[in-house]
């Protein structure tokens, strides 16, 4: 008699918790999914590893155009796009150290997966191909670039620091943007061949 009252004490006690269990609403059950599943918020450190991940990946992306390119004025271009991307990678890593501010690379994970597969295919252009390949990925990686720099970064930095490292990289990105698309046309231009000018037709009549 006494175990089953015990039983039976313990079955009062259990059900209402089971019942509260079953009938927590949907908004409750929601709030318990751990916060690190939730989307991360872009922060300044956010806005440096994207900032130094597009400088790091046209960096190398230059450094085998350097390599690879046939034309003379293709090569010079890598070198200076090299050069640029560097100098600016390099102010970015300074400011981090100055601010004691460290790059999350989580926000550019995506883009450095993509870029390995834009360096393999790089690497696997035909020679007789390459410098228009080249040219062309320039010009859709600064347009990008630049839509992300004046839409999302500036937005996210709170930093004023970090800001003016931004605000002043924009006429380089630019400027790498004008520079890839003349280039490319007036490589285009040069590739197709002329059309001779039409000769008059003869107008001697009877003579």
């Amino acid at each position: 008699m006494k175990g089953t009252t015990a039983i039976l004490a313990l079955a009062a006690f259990v059900a209402p918790a089971a019942l509260a269990a079953q009938e927590t609403p949907p908004t409750a059950q929601a709030a318990a999914i751990p916060a690190a599943e939730a989307a991360p918020v872009l922060d300044d450190s956010g806005v440096l590893a994207i900032f130094d991940g597009a400088n790091r990946r046209d960096l190398e992306t230059a450094t085998i155009a350097a390599e690879r390119a046939r034309n003379q004025q293709v090569r010079q271009l890598a070198v200076r796009f090299a050069n640029e991307h560097m100098a600016l990678r390099r102010q970015g890593q300074e400011l981090g150290r100055t601010l004691q501010l460290y790059p999350r690379r989580e926000f550019d994970a995506a883009e450095m997966q993509k870029h390995g597969q834009t360096i393999a295919w790089l690497k696997q252009v035909p020679a007789e191909q390459f410098d228009a390949a080249w040219l062309d990925h320039e010009i859709a990686f600064h347009a990008s670039v630049l839509e992300a720099v004046q839409g999302t970064l500036l937005a996210a930095t709170t930093k004023p620091e970090l800001k003016v490292l931004i605000e002043q990289s924009i006429p380089a990105f630019e400027a790498h943007l004008a520079a890839a698309r003349d280039l490319k046309a007036a490589l285009d231009g040069a590739a197709k061949p002329e059309v001779p000018a039409s000769e008059p037709s003869s107008t001697n009549g009877g003579e």
